[in-house]
């Protein structure tokens, strides 16, 4: 025999005494292996005897020739001091059971490899069963109890029934401990593996993570899939189908493929038994766990085995998948948060901070020109206001559709913001025409047709430009088509660039000269037609920048209404003429009415009337002495809320005035409904006078005509010449103002000049 390896013996007739009762025969001896199998190939209990006598390595080995214990074979290694038995218990794995002589090359040298076994090696699960044929030398109990020795047996009394009854004593106590051990280790790979894996975000890989975890949970090779359901949005019109959203081994070619595509009956049959019956499914050659997710979604894991799970393999699977569905239920709380974050709710498209993403991670890398086009739904919020959320939420969806369907494949559509949409395309896929054909018809929603028309900015992108500056470029080219007039496409170009860099310098200096009182009023006068006296003045507004020079109100009222500066100049307007009034009513000039305009902003604003009320007060100006003008536009923007507005003008006993009429859409239908005392003919209806045929004119002459039969008082803007004077007076206006009489004049110079009038006998 040969010393330290390990051997199996089949049965051999034993003329050893002691081991030759009668108990014998309680105890199965096979002197054959079960058929298909041989020791060899078996998982076998691994017994290591150590004793220095050759004869009781003999004896033993034939006591327990051939024996199954707990339905497996017996392997024995051998030793035969306790240096060797060190090195085998360092260096074999495994062992289960040692028997160990207490005397050997000294007499407590058995007691000391125990400690050895314990202490040094940490070999908690090796039972050790104590043998000596010196009773004198037993062991102490306290070192049988502080060392988990499971039997302690002096030689004489080792008959090869109690040899047979420790030993499976011995083994099944080892088996428990193994179990024990094996149950510990695996939950805590599983609360390692959960730590790890609740880190994951992505439903591939969390999936790839749950099966690689599980392959060493189980010490097997990681081959199975993981099907889960995608819901909406990724599979809106089947919500409920599964996929295979993880994959290892030979089924690593399935992963994103739909379950019912993958062509394989088995899998495809036990993981739909799973999920019908909400229950594991365990087979010989694979096995299916069931999970459900917090909130609701089921998955299903299928694992190839090459034998059936033993029970404790099982308890830790389901362990494991109670702790794993929290994984997924965090990766699909994730998904949620990131869809929310990413893309619109309503129509599903990306949303902008997506179409960012998509921008630099996409269309930018492509290294190719490309255009961005942002559409902008003309009077979207009307149909918010008139027809209510619903069919609001239903027309954008309308709008989305149609987009999806129209534009080119390969297009990306997103919703950029409440109502305006982008696009994304090659240079080829994306025009002005085209966008605007896709909005030709109506949109049928809930019954009702809605005819809505879009303004859109595009710009032609190449990989020089990063996703912000894009987006930059084309809400520039957006909103200077809005500007421009609604329901047209405007490309981005350097000069537009140049005079958006331009307009943002001129705002910046707005707001410096209205905090460094830059501003100013100047007057221009009005005359009474009938009596030629000066009645009043029309303030407007001057800026003179601190190079002396004047900059065009053409400019800088308008980006004042975009910019917002426009409330905070028409309440300093306010104040200012009222204070002028004062000033001059201190110089002799007190019989003058001053003509204020009042920004479509203001009137949203919706305090103008009370803010103006407070400037009269403070300067003790009598509501007469105030005019209040607002465009025919800003009537036509909101008439409901033009009208609101007068109606507290009126209040405060002020005049009211209605400016540039005729010019712009007709308000004929709402003029009656306006409580004006004051029509102004705007200065195109004059300039033709003189002209044969001329059709301004006609119109001009109607509009004054229209006035008096309204009992409206009728003024003339921008009278330059005699002619057009002696024209207006013909007509039946009531009152002048232009440059035949004057242009507009600081208050000093207005002072002056209405004295100088009125000492030459005008008034």
């Amino acid at each position: 025999m040969e010393r330290g390896r390990p051997i199996f013996v089949k049965g051999i007739a034993m003329n050893t005494a002691p081991l030759e009762q009668a108990d014998d025969t309680l105890f199965l001896i096979e002197d054959e292996a079960p058929p298909g199998t041989t020791p060899a190939t078996e998982h076998a209990w691994r017994i290591l005897i150590v004793d220095d006598d050759e004869q009781v390595h003999t004896t033993t080995l034939y006591a327990l020739a051939n024996l199954r214990i707990l339905n497996r074979p017996l392997a024995f290694l051998h030793a035969y001091d306790s240096e060797q038995a060190r090195r085998l218990l360092r260096d074999e794995p495994d062992i289960a059971v040692v028997f160990l002589d207490v005397v050997m090359d000294t007499e407590d040298a058995g007691l000391q490899l125990v400690r050895v076994i314990r202490d040094e090696l940490k070999l908690e699960d090796i039972r050790i069963i104590l043998r000596t044929g010196q009773p004198g030398y037993a062991p102490e109990l306290d070192v049988i109890s502080g060392y988990d020795i499971n039997d302690y047996r002096t030689k004489a009394e080792l008959t090869r029934t109690r040899l047979v009854t420790s030993l499976t004593s011995a083994l099944r106590s080892y088996e428990q401990i193994r179990t024990i051990v094996y149950s510990r280790r695996g939950l805590e790979k599983i609360v390692h593996a959960a730590s790890e894996l609740f880190e994951q975000h992505g439903l591939e890989s969390l999936s790839e993570g749950v099966l690689t975890q599980i392959s060493g949970l189980l010490g097997i090779s990681a081959s199975g899939l993981i099907c889960a359901q995608k819901g909406y949005p990724l599979d809106g019109s089947h919500p409920e189908r599964l996929y295979v959203c993880g994959a290892m081994g030979r089924y690593a070619s399935a992963i994103n493929h739909a379950l019912d595509n993958l062509g394989d009956a088995r899998i495809e049959n036990a993981i739909m038994e799973c999920m019908r019956n909400r229950a594991n499914l365990y087979q010989d050659n694979y096995t299916v766990l069931y999970l459900r997710s917090t909130g609701g979604s089921e998955e299903a894991i299928f694992l190839d085995s090459s034998a059936p799970l033993r029970g404790v393999d099982r308890q830790l699977l389901e362990v494991f998948a109670t702790n794993i569905s929290a994984g997924f239920s965090n990766v699909y709380l994730f998904q949620k948060l990131n869809y929310l974050a990413y893309f619109d709710s309503l129509t599903g498209l990306p949303n902008r901070q997506r179409l960012e993403q998509i921008l630099e991670s996409d269309w930018r890398k492509r290294g190719a020109p490309y255009v961005l086009a942002i559409l902008d739904m003309d009077h979207f919020s009307d149909i918010q206001d008139v027809m209510g959320g619903a069919i609001a939420a239903g027309a954008m969806e309308a709008i989305a559709q149609r987009l999806r369907d129209g534009l080119p494949a390969g297009t990306t559509l997103a919703r950029f913001a409440y109502d305006v949409l982008a696009i994304v395309g090659a240079p080829n896929q994306i025009s002005g025409e085209i966008l605007l054909e896709l909005f030709h018809e109506p949109f049928e929603v809930a019954g009702f047709s809605l005819p809505i028309s879009t303004s859109a900015g595009l710009s032609l992108c190449d990989a020089g430009l990063n996703g912000q500056e894009a987006i930059s470029n084309a809400s520039l080219a957006l909103s200077q088509a809005k500007r421009a007039s609604r329901g047209r496409c405007i490309t981005f170009t350097n000069d537009l660039a140049e005079s958006s860099r331009q307009r943002l310098h001129l705002t910046q200096a707005l707001r410096r000269a209205i905090q460094d009182n830059q501003l100013q009023l100047h007057y221009q006068p009005q005359v009474d037609l009938h009596s030629g006296r000066l009645i009043g003045a029309e303030a407007l507004l001057r800026w003179q920048s601190l190079d002396g020079q004047f900059v065009s109100p053409m400019l800088f009222i308008p980006l004042a209404e975009q910019s917002g500066l426009i409330l905070q100049l028409g309440q300093w307007i306010m104040h200012e003429s009222c204070r002028q009034l004062a000033d001059w009513r201190g110089k002799g000039l007190d019989d003058i009415r001053v003509a204020i305009n009042v920004s479509p902003q203001q009137i949203k604003h919706g305090i103008c009337a009370t803010q103006l009320k407070q400037a009269m007060q403070a300067h003790n100006i009598r509501p007469e002495q105030i005019e209040v003008e607002i465009t025919e536009s800003m009537v036509l923007e909101d008439i409901d809320a033009a009208i609101a507005c007068l109606n507290c003008f009126k209040q405060t006993g002020v005049t009211l005035a209605l400016d540039d009429f005729g010019t712009g859409f007709s308000s004929l239908s709402y003029l009656h409904r306006l409580p004006i005392n004051l029509l102004k003919v705007d200065r195109a209806f004059l300039r033709e006078i003189g002209q044969a045929d001329s059709q301004s004119v006609r119109i001009g002459e109607m509009i004054v005509a229209l006035g008096k039969l309204l009992k409206i008082r009728i003024l003339a803007e921008g009278v330059e010449t005699q002619l057009q004077l002696d024209t207006v007076r013909a007509w039946g206006c009531d009152s002048a103002q232009g440059y035949f009489y004057s242009p507009a004049l600081s208050p000093d110079a207005y002072l002056d000049w209405a004295k100088n009038y009125r000492s030459a006998g005008a008034a």
